[in-house]
C-alpha cells in the first residue's frame, strides 16, 4: 500500500518484508541512498521478539560505530597537528579582531 504525503510518497510493506538497511538522505543527489538490505520475520512470537531485538542492537552497534568514526576524525591525532589547527585557530582568532575594529 503506498500513500502521498505533500510530495513524500510512503509504500507500507506488510510485516516480514524486505527493506534497506540504515538509510543516507543526500540534499544534493535529491535522493535517499539505502545500506545493505535485510529480510525480517514478520512479528508474532517470543522467538520473533528475539531476533527484532538481535537486530535493534546490531543496527545502534552500527551507529555508535559510525559517532565514534567522526568524533575521532574531528580532531588531529599528533601533537604537530594539534600544534597546527592551534594556530590556525590564534590566526583566524587574530583577523577576526582586527575586522571588528574596523567595524567600530
Amino acid at each position: 500500500m503506498a500513500f502521498k504525503f505533500k510530495d513524500l510518497i510512503i509504500a507500507v510493506a506488510p510485516a516480514g518484508g524486505v527493506h534497506c538497511g540504515p538509510a543516507t538522505i543526500d540534499p544534493a543527489a535529491a535522493g535517499v541512498h539505502c545500506g545493505p538490505a535485510t529480510i525480517e520475520p514478520a512479528v508474532g512470537g517470543t522467538a520473533d521478539l528475539a531476533t527484532l531485538k538481535r537486530l535493534l542492537q546490531e543496527a545502534l552497534a552500527r551507529v555508535e560505530a559510525q559517532e565514534k568514526a567522526q568524533q575521532a576524525g574531528s580532531l588531529p591525532d599528533t601533537v604537530a597537528g594539534t600544534e597546527d589547527l592551534e594556530r590556525r585557530l590564534r590566526g583566524a582568532l587574530d583577523e577576526l579582531a582586527a575586522h571588528k575594529k574596523t567595524l567600530g
